[in-house]
């Protein structure tokens, strides 16, 4: 088995809007992505596991 790791960092305006509430849509955006085989495409290769780790903050890394 294989680990690849992909890093996304965004910036964004929030406009009084809850981080929490995007936070959440970004871990939607990644299960949907592995559920519908976003990931590996039309492949023979199989998502074994997977971890979302989303930090908010203004000087994440």
């Amino acid at each position: 088995m294989t680990t690849i790791k992909t890093e996304i960092t965004v910036d964004i305006e929030l406009n009084g809007l809850p981080a929490a509430e995007i936070e959440q849509n970004l871990r939607q955006v990644m299960d949907r992505a592995i559920e519908e085989g976003l990931i590996t495409g039309h492949t023979e290769a199989e998502v074994e596991s997977y971890s979302v780790d989303i930090t908010t903050g203004k000087h994440c890394q």
